[in-house]
Parts: C-alpha cells; sequence; structure tokens
C-alpha cells in the first residue's frame, strides 16, 4: 500500500512462531514472567481440584500429601520464576553491568520448566519422577544463581547491600531445595518442615523483602511530593535475621517462643511502611499496589506474633496458618503480582500507570487474603466452613491469575512499543 509520498505503509503482520520465540526470550523479564504466570494459573488449578475433590469425599492420585505438593509448588515452583525474572533484570542495572546474555537465562529457564512438569507428573504418577522433578528444578535454580553471581565482577558500580541479600535468599532456596529432596529419600520429617521454613521465610520472603526495601521507595520518590528516601541498612539486615529466626523456631517447633522473632519483624515493617508512607501512595495505583502489598507483612508479622504470645500462655493451634498465608498471599503473591506489572509496562514501552482491570485484580487478589485469614481465624470456631472459605479463595485467586496471564502474556508476545530492544 502507497502512501500519497510514495513511501510504503506496511501492513502489519502478526508474529509468526519462530519470531514469538524470539521476542519473547529477548529479555529475561519476558521469558520467566511468561512462565511465571503460566505456572501460577497451572498450581492453583491443580490445588482447586484437590480441594473440589476432597470437598466430594475423594481424592487426586497423589504420590505425596496435597499440602506437601501445594508448598513445593508454591514455594520453589511458582514464585522462583518471578524472582530469577526481576533479578536478572534488575541486578546488572543496579551495579551498571551488561545486561545478562541470552543463553545464561534461557537455559536456567528451561530446565527449571522441566523440573516443573516433572513435578506435575510425579505429584499424580510416580515419586521417582517428583524426586527427578525437584532434583532438576534445584539444578535449574542453581544454574540461574551462577548466571546472577556472573554479572558482580563485570560491573561498573558500587554493589549495594541488596545484592549479597538476594544472593543469600536465592542460596537458602536452593540449600531448602536440596533438603525437600532429601526428605523424599529418607522421608525424615525434621528435613521437610526445614526445608519448607527456610525455603519461604529467609529464602522467598526475604528476596521479595529486599526487593521492596530497594525499589519502594525509589519508586515512591518519583512520584510522590516532598518525598524522602529512607532505606536503612540496618532495618534489612534485622529483617533477615529474624525471618531466619522464625524458621529455626517454626521449625523446631518452639512457637511460644518464636514471638522473639516476630514482634521485631512486625515493629520494623511497620516503621518501614510508615516511612515510606502508605498512605500518600493511594494516588498512584501502582505504586499503591507495592505499599500495600508490604503493609501485609506487617500484619503477618504481627499475627505470628500473637500466635506465639497464646501458645506461651497455653493456647496452642491459635490462628492455625493465618500469619503464614497474610504473608504468603497478601505480602509476596501481591508483591510479585505488582512488582511483574510494572516491569511488563515499563518495559514494553507503556505507561507506568494501572489500568481499571489491573488494579481491579490487585484489589480481588486482596479479597483472597482477607478470605484467608478470616476463614483461617474463623474455622477454629467453626471447622465446618474451612472447605468452604479454602475453595472460594483458590477459585477467586484462580480467576485473578487467569484474567493476569491472558494481559501480560500478550504484551511479552509482542514486541517493545516503542521500538526500542528489551
Amino acid at each position: 500500500m502507497f502512501s500519497p509520498r510514495g513511501n510504503i505503509n506496511p501492513v502489519p503482520t502478526p508474529p509468526t512462531t519462530s519470531n514469538r520465540w524470539q521476542i519473547v526470550t529477548v529479555a529475561p523479564h519476558r521469558l520467566f514472567f511468561t512462565l511465571a504466570a503460566f505456572q501460577l494459573f497451572c498450581s492453583l488449578a491443580w490445588w482447586g481440584v484437590v480441594l473440589i475433590l476432597g470437598a466430594q469425599g475423594k481424592q487426586l492420585p497423589a504420590t505425596l500429601p496435597p499440602r506437601f505438593g501445594h508448598s513445593l509448588l508454591m514455594i520453589w515452583g511458582v514464585f522462583s520464576f518471578f524472582i530469577f525474572g526481576f533479578l536478572m533484570t534488575t541486578w546488572p542495572r543496579w551495579i551498571d553491568a551488561p545486561p545478562i546474555p541470552r543463553r545464561r537465562y534461557l537455559w536456567p529457564a528451561m530446565i527449571m520448566t522441566l523440573g516443573v512438569v516433572l513435578i506435575y507428573v510425579g505429584l499424580i504418577v510416580d515419586q521417582l519422577l517428583l524426586l527427578a522433578g525437584a532434583t532438576t528444578l534445584a539444578v535449574g535454580w542453581s544454574f540461574g544463581l551462577v548466571a546472577l553471581l556472573r554479572v558482580i565482577p563485570n560491573r561498573s558500580g558500587v554493589v549495594p547491600l541488596h545484592i549479597p541479600l538476594t544472593a543469600t535468599g536465592l542460596v537458602v532456596g536452593l540449600l531448602s531445595q536440596i533438603g525437600f529432596i532429601a526428605w523424599l529419600i529418607t522421608w525424615n520429617p525434621l528435613l521437610l518442615r526445614g526445608a519448607i521454613n527456610f525455603g519461604f521465610w529467609p529464602g522467598l520472603a526475604l528476596i521479595i523483602i529486599t526487593v521492596s526495601h530497594r525499589m519502594i521507595p525509589f519508586f515512591s520518590n518519583s512520584v510522590i511530593p516532598d518525598y524522602r528516601m529512607v532505606r536503612p541498612g540496618w532495618s534489612i539486615y534485622f529483617i533477615a535475621i529474624g525471618l531466619a529466626a522464625h524458621a529455626c523456631y517454626e521449625t523446631l517447633g518452639w512457637i511460644e517462643w518464636r514471638f522473639l522473632a516476630d514482634l521485631p519483624l512486625a515493629v520494623i515493617a511497620l516503621y518501614l511502611s510508615s516511612r515510606w508512607r502508605l498512605f500518600s501512595s493511594f494516588g498512584v495505583r501502582l505504586l499503591a499496589m507495592l505499599h500495600i502489598a508490604f503493609f501485609w507483612f506487617a500484619i503477618g508479622f504481627i499475627l505470628a506474633a500473637l500466635q506465639s504470645f497464646a501458645a506461651l500462655m497455653g493456647f496452642t493451634d491459635v490462628f492455625g496458618y493465618t500469619p503464614l498465608h497474610a504473608v504468603s498471599i497478601g505480602g509476596v503473591a501481591s508483591m510479585a503480582i505488582g512488582f511483574a506489572t510494572r516491569v511488563t509496562l515499563g518495559h514494553s514501552g507503556r505507561p507506568l500507570k494501572a489500568g481499571p482491570l489491573m488494579w481491579t485484580l490487585f484489589l480481588t487478589l486482596q479479597l483472597v487474603a482477607v478470605i484467608r485469614v478470616f476463614g483461617e481465624i474463623g474455622s477454629r470456631l467453626a471447622p465446618q466452613i474451612q472447605t468452604h472459605y479454602e475453595f472460594a479463595s483458590a477459585l477467586i485467586w484462580l480467576v485473578v491469575a487467569g484474567v493476569w496471564l491472558s494481559q501480560v502474556v500478550k504484551i511479552y508476545l509482542q514486541p517493545r512499543i516503542d521500538g526500542r530492544p528489551g
């Protein structure tokens, strides 16, 4: 088609399969976030089926108790893709280093994906396949860790404290996976408790909170008027120590003394949320997502401290998994979605604005966290509601994950709209 000036106006054509592969693998966040979106949806779908069958008195064929499979998938099989997608994008920027070459993030992503596929099959068919899947996932994780560490020698800037802390979280995450693999071989319950607790608290949660400590003040500084960046180094170090201590107390079953870790964590999280000006962020939805998610950490730590105090006074099993789900859904999941949405928009050349749909999805995820928290508390008084609130929260979260997937993946499969690389 010719314009009046004689120039050719090309008619846009949909990318071919090979072109889509090149587009989705052109940057680490595209590849890892695509896999994260699909894996989040698949893991929630699997969990939903487990809950539906359980409500009917039936069981999905399983080689492992479903709750252990749920922990395996959520801690290492879902959020690991979010973590590597974000860190492989930001680490080079934080220390002024060249971007990570394509081959160095492609291999970890593919190996981890293979591991997750084997885990799904192994959870239903055979424990050896489950063991192979968990091992493969750990191998892919280690490849990703090495790819990140190779960025450091090529830096031209100062290494901020957030890099060694996120690296520590990745190492703890890898060691916890090895612990889970060892449990699959030995069935030692201490290995299972240690793997889950260390994999989540000083592993996954530490990474998410450390990234928040660096990025929330940075993003807020460019949006909130008269903002002063507050990122005290002591706070994140104390958080790291507190998360490790929480995992130790939890693993050893010393719940009544866990408040020694949980109470300082709650105080520090509240202090940071206040200094970062939580309420001032509400005028910018994309920023508010991050502030709201971080406030959930404070809520979770407060609930954990109260649970520990109750145990000290002789009241066992108060709140159940309430603190865990306040942190995991309200904090970790909300922050992962918030950061991934921001990176997706910014690195595709789109305006950094959360539209009505994205904002609704985020608020609906907050509803999931609220249902999970209050449902857990309510089930202590009325055990018959447990199946209902678990299913309701899983179903709503599945819908959120499905709609979010449909929105972000189509962006990952298209080039940047501003014509820039990445």
